[in-house]
């Protein structure tokens, strides 16, 4: 089913959900989104945490959606007389 249709929140409301790719303790415990009164969608992110009186809290973050760009490195011109397979040396070796 690839008509998936991104979800966006009423304005002035968000939601937190459980980070199941949590593996260091530094990542956040839940993440999620919200849409500020403005209609601009932000990037939630909280940690559970506990108060020096050992009341629970959630600590929160809040930033700018992260966007995936094309990260691929560009093609780089092969020197001549390499196949392309592998990484090309520029070595000095006399021509045959």
């Amino acid at each position: 089913m690839s008509d998936k249709q991104v979800f966006k929140h009423k304005e002035g409301k968000g939601s937190l959900f459980k980070n199941n790719y949590k593996e260091k303790d530094s990542h956040p415990d839940l993440k999620g989104s919200c849409t500020d009164p403005n209609g601009a969608v932000w990037a939630l992110a909280g940690w559970k945490s506990t108060t020096q009186g050992g009341d629970p809290y959630i600590s929160v973050t809040i930033e700018k959606p992260f966007v995936k760009t094309n990260t691929a490195p560009e093609p780089q011109p092969q020197a001549k007389g390499t196949s392309g397979a592998g990484t090309s040396l520029d070595l000095d070796l006399p021509d045959f």
